[in-house]
């Protein structure tokens, strides 16, 4: 027999074979599907509520990273000041420029701050007030007699 047919004939009986094995996949999948039980919708809320701490505690470390960085890029343009300052003649009013201008880039950047942290606080609120609502509607209305 030629090998060229007999590679003919293996490649036909393994294609043939292809629809039992993706079958026999497919009802296990099933029967997998069927043991676990839906995942309710309260579960679903503990879940999103936990993404949205985790991304909270998230946005909270990347300012104080932030702040950091700024806080150590500061510190070193005191320090390069300081050296290259005393080493010119007129140093002094250099110097007094060069620290009014980072404390208004501390200024701004403690400003930005502050108006991000309010998003924050009245996205919270937002939230809070309207699950409260959502609460409140998913309750049986009161009645009165």
């Amino acid at each position: 027999m030629n090998p060229y047919h007999a590679s003919r004939i293996a490649v036909v009986a393994l294609i043939s074979l292809l629809p039992i094995c993706a079958f026999s996949a497919e009802t296990g999948h099933d029967q997998a599907a069927s043991e676990n039980p839906a995942v309710s919708g309260e579960d679903l809320e503990k879940i999103g509520e936990r993404i949205r701490q985790t991304g909270a505690l998230i946005r909270e470390d990347m300012k104080e990273a932030a702040d950091q960085a700024a806080t150590k890029e500061l510190k070193q343009r005191q320090a390069q000041g300081s050296r290259s300052g005393a080493s010119k003649p007129g140093g002094r009013a250099a110097r007094t420029e060069q620290a009014e201008r980072e404390r208004q880039v501390a200024l701004v950047a403690h400003c930005a701050r502050e108006k991000q942290a309010a998003r924050e606080r009245a996205a919270r609120a937002l939230m809070e007030a309207r699950q409260s609502a959502g609460l409140r509607a998913g309750q049986p209305a009161a009645v009165a007699t």
